[in-house]
């Protein structure tokens, strides 16, 4: 007779379990993960655009990578972006964790993200996310809908683009042709 074996869960290379770390003395949970080595993913914001925050809740055991990119699931818990996750909606990119099972989200803003089908002329598209830090251009199955190509960014070994972004509950949503601030700072000077 044959054993079986359980399927293996996904592994989430950013998640840390809260469970693992045991704080030092005098320190918590939390004080352990920012003073530790932790993954995190970096992101360049651009500043042309206004950011806005908002402070969600988090399951306890989960303390999410800064720079990843979050949606809430059906409990109402922001999550990393992942198919097995069942996020109903885009939340934004962690700017941290904080005490009492929260953590604090840029809901709104322009960044840039490495995305590897992309090609002149995809101005304008629709960006998806897949995982923490895996975007796409082709609403997938699990894909979450993330913003709106704004322009290419010049990088000579990934495809990169400038991403305006807001979460899918913001009353504000990205029209498809919103000009960045600083383009219209640009072409005004250059019809002078």
């Amino acid at each position: 007779m044959k054993a079986t074996r359980a399927a293996k869960k996904p592994v989430d290379p950013y998640l840390t379990d809260a469970r693992t770390i045991v704080p030092r003395n005098g320190f918590s949970i939390i004080d352990e993960f920012r003073s530790g080595v932790r993954s995190s993913i970096r992101r360049t914001f651009n500043t042309a655009v206004e950011k806005a925050y908002r402070r969600f809740d988090r399951r306890p055991e989960e303390l999410l990578a800064q720079g990843a990119a979050v949606g809430v699931d059906a409990a109402g818990h922001v999550r990393h972006i992942r198919p097995e996750n069942g996020i109903l909606g885009f939340r934004g990119f962690v700017e941290g964790s904080l005490l009492e099972d929260r953590v604090q989200v840029c809901t709104s803003g322009a960044l840039t993200l490495h995305i590897p089908e992309l090609l002149p002329g995809d101005e304008g598209k629709a960006v998806y996310a897949l995982a923490p830090d895996t975007f796409t251009l082709s609403p997938e199955a699990g894909a979450v809908s993330v913003g709106i190509v704004q322009r290419r960014v010049m990088d000579a070994m990934l495809p990169t683009a400038l991403v305006e972004f807001r979460a899918a509950d913001d009353r504000v949503p990205i029209a498809k042709a919103l000009p960045l601030r600083h383009r219209d700072f640009f072409s005004e000077k250059e019809n002078a």
